[in-house]
């Protein structure tokens, strides 16, 4: 789906009234790297107006992340897809990593340029044959068993769970 899309600049609106930016994400005065990774699935705009209703509005304190992407770091216009056609919706998959750029203020907007990197390390499709081989899967399943106290021979404590995880998971080669 990436590969339809045209390079363009979205945007990502971040009500900050429910959920607050930590400074390392957007202090570029700090002589290290300011950024951060997204670890879920990441929905941005093409419309500046949208992005501003997601954080919070005008008059409400928050950011816009505006991100210009190029061929490798490109997100899948889902527009077809969704409810809501208006918002020109482009995702961008788990673990995309954001390197902020620049970073200036309009009335109560954070503005907060940034550059993306999507993060290819993730296991081929072709590597899934059950769901117990999904990363993490088989830990996040002893997890809910024992939060549901459920007896499940495979888990039954954590270090069998992790024994079972490690003898089970792929090797690389």
């Amino acid at each position: 789906m990436s590969s339809l899309s045209k390079p363009t600049r979205v945007y990502r609106g971040v009500r900050e009234s429910t959920m607050q930016l930590p400074s390392r994400f957007y202090d570029l005065g700090t002589g290290g790297f300011a950024g951060g990774v997204e670890r879920a699935f990441m929905s941005t705009t093409k419309s500046p107006a949208v992005a501003i209703d997601y954080s919070g509005g005008e008059e409400t304190p928050g950011s816009i992340l505006i991100i210009d992407f190029e061929m490798g770091s490109r997100g899948a216009g889902v527009r077809w897809a969704s409810q809501y056609p208006h918002e020109e919706e482009l995702l961008f998959p788990p673990l995309t990593t954001l390197s902020t750029r620049k970073v200036s203020h309009r009335g109560s907007k954070r503005l907060i340029n940034c550059s993306v990197d999507v993060s290819t390390a993730v296991p081929s499709t072709s590597d899934i044959r059950t769901p117990t081989d999904v990363p993490g899967a088989l830990r996040a399943m002893c997890w809910l068993a024992e939060a549901l106290k459920i007896e499940d021979s495979t888990c039954t404590t954590r270090s069998s769970m992790t024994r079972t995880w490690r003898r089970s998971r792929p090797r690389c080669h």
